[in-house]
């Protein structure tokens, strides 16, 4: 475990002379540990650098929205809710289908799925999607009653389940969602919505511009470290700002990320190479690093060699110290031995 300070050069020689033809492996943890605080050192001394290429970014203007030809098909609420209900069900049909072709019941499929079996023995044997109704069929059976509903409507009376159940008195025998969905309309065309609901997201028009705000050098350091692929597209526009802020935090973030991609691919062909790269760079806190690398590098060769780790002595080292400071320095060294022996008993 290379802290490359007086406390891991004495590690380093008790295991030495402890056991001297074991192999010392380093711990690649603390090794992405150490080049990130490398690195944020590099990025707080380029701080107002950084600061400066995020007011830039706030400066430029916002691009003028062009069109395209032919113009976009504007998709109502109704349309986008229809929209959503429908990949719904058609991800149910299809995960239906799957689960059929490998030998499940409808039962199991019901039970796994929380479907209606009726639903998954209709699925399961349709060869196409089946579409589901139109929604004039439904209100069909409606018809008879929208004078009365529209009368009521605009006598105030707005509450969709008096209104449902006054027509269900009279006869009507559909549902409530067919009731809800007329006087829905009724509420858009006497009420125009000027907003979205606030269940839809707003349309991109409406939304705010995209302001970035100015990451420290603690997380600036975390965005350049952490595997790309998991970064938001916020948090890479973010990343990408900070390689532009100046030309030495490029090269210190693009060294880190190599070396970084070094130690998970555990690629020990490219150690010296990067050594040499960091060093040629010019910049002092890479050339610390490499100096703590360069006093234990076989340890650090052998890292990135063997697929071995002390990530279980290191958590059996907290898991000490978490003991001891609960508590709070007042038990002896006999309470600290038995809860220890105590959970491995």
């Amino acid at each position: 475990m290379p802290q490359w300070q007086s406390s891991s050069s004495i590690c380093t020689d008790g295991a030495a002379k402890g056991a001297p033809k074991a192999t010392q492996i380093a711990d690649r943890w603390h090794l992405l540990r150490n080049l990130g605080a490398a690195l944020e050192k590099v990025l707080a001394r380029h701080h107002d650098s950084i600061k400066r290429a995020f007011s830039r970014q706030e400066e430029q203007p916002e691009p003028e929205y062009t069109p395209a030809v032919p113009a976009p098909v504007v998709i109502s609420h109704a349309e986008r809710i229809h929209q959503a209900r429908r990949d719904r069900r058609l991800a149910r049909y299809q995960e239906v289908r799957k689960l059929h072709t490998q030998g499940w019941s409808f039962a199991s499929i019901a039970r796994m799925l929380g479907m209606n079996k009726k639903t998954v023995a209709k699925f399961a044997q349709a060869e196409q999607f089946p579409e589901a109704r139109p929604r004039g069929d439904r209100r069909r059976k409606l018809t008879p009653y929208l004078s009365y509903l529209q009368s009521r409507w605009e006598a105030g009376e707005h509450n969709a389940a008096r209104l449902y159940r006054a027509i269900h008195a009279q006869g009507f025998r559909g549902s409530e969602t067919t009731v809800r969905a007329y006087l829905s309309e009724l509420r858009d065309e006497t009420e125009p919505r000027t907003g979205p609901r606030r269940h839809l997201r707003a349309s991109p028009s409406r939304q705010q511009r995209w302001q970035p705000s100015v990451p420290s050098s603690r997380r600036a350091t975390w965005l350049i470290l952490s595997r790309q692929e998991r970064l938001s597209e916020e948090k890479r526009r973010q990343r990408d700002i900070v390689l532009e802020a100046h030309p030495e935090v490029n090269t210190a973030c693009l060294l880190a990320q190599a070396f970084a991609q070094m130690i998970r691919t555990r690629n020990a062909k490219a150690l010296e190479p990067w050594l040499e790269q960091a060093i040629d760079s010019g910049i002092p806190e890479l050339g610390s690093f490499v100096a703590g690398i360069r006093r234990d590098q076989s340890a650090v060769f052998a890292a990135l060699t063997y697929p071995w780790s002390q990530g279980q002595v290191e958590g059996q080292i907290l898991r000490l110290k978490l003991l001891k400071r609960q508590s709070y320095g007042q038990a002896g060294f006999d309470l600290l031995r038995h809860r220890v022996l105590a959970r491995s008993a």
